[in-house]
């Protein structure tokens, strides 16, 4: 059975409940403030939920970046590939690039030129406002191609 871990900030204990009684506990509370929420409060809870969203996309991408620091490559490409599917349906170009150029640094490392290429020249073509990381990026990409000539 799952445990979760509710930690009260203003004691130093925890307590640990099964996921029956967190759904139950959460769920009392929701039911209980749901009566007096204004109609405003499930938008501002969708947005929440798209920002914990990008949250969990990029510790996906740091958790893949570190799996290639430990050499887990086979790990690394599924979390990297499951990324960028994420990405392409979220319409969510910063991750699609960065996961895009990794692989291709990947691929490239491995002597897999034309993998690294398809995913390079997805990160060249992908258009994104002005920013210092999609810039590094695309300078990256941009190197790797003219190596691969």
């Amino acid at each position: 059975m799952y445990h979760f871990v509710l930690w009260c900030t203003f004691r130093d204990f925890a307590v640990t409940l099964s996921f029956i009684d967190c759904y139950r506990w959460f769920s009392h509370i929701f039911n209980d403030t749901l009566r007096s929420v204004p109609s405003t409060y499930p938008n501002i809870f969708e947005n929440f939920c798209k920002k914990m969203d990008v949250a969990n996309i990029e510790d996906k991408f740091n958790k893949a970046l570190r799996m290639l620091d430990l050499e887990r490559e086979d790990r690394a490409l599924d979390i990297l590939n499951e990324i960028i599917t994420k990405a392409q349906k979220e319409k969510d170009a910063l991750f699609f690039i960065r996961a895009s150029c990794v692989l291709g640094e990947l691929f490239f490392q491995k002597g897999e030129t034309e993998k690294a290429q398809q995913y390079l020249l997805n990160v060249i073509s992908t258009p994104y406002e002005k920013n210092d990381v999609v810039d590094y990026e695309k300078a990256v990409a941009a190197s790797i191609l003219h190596q691969i000539g």
